[in-house]
């Protein structure tokens, strides 16, 4: 599910960024090596505030 979703926010030129995924979350991404596709924040409020430089590039 969330690679599908990364892919459709990326075809919007939208940024998909995890907010404070729980213990379950993170060890499924590290067992399948998908963790580094998805920027991780603590927080919610952290996460709304996320800038990439892959998407700061995209509007450019």
């Amino acid at each position: 599910m969330l690679l599908g979703a990364r892919r459709a926010a990326h075809a919007c030129g939208v940024l998909l960024v995890l907010a404070a995924p729980s213990a379950r979350v993170r060890r499924v991404m590290a067992i399948t090596g998908t963790g580094g596709l998805f920027p991780v924040c603590p927080s919610l409020r952290l996460a709304l505030q996320h800038r990439s430089p892959e998407v700061l590039r995209d509007e450019a």
